[in-house]
């Protein structure tokens, strides 16, 4: 489940940089 947690990952960053 690689894709899912960097998918998850990547949401998170862009949550902080919005």
């Amino acid at each position: 489940m690689e894709a899912a947690s960097n998918q998850l990952f990547q949401l998170l960053l862009n949550s902080l940089s919005g």
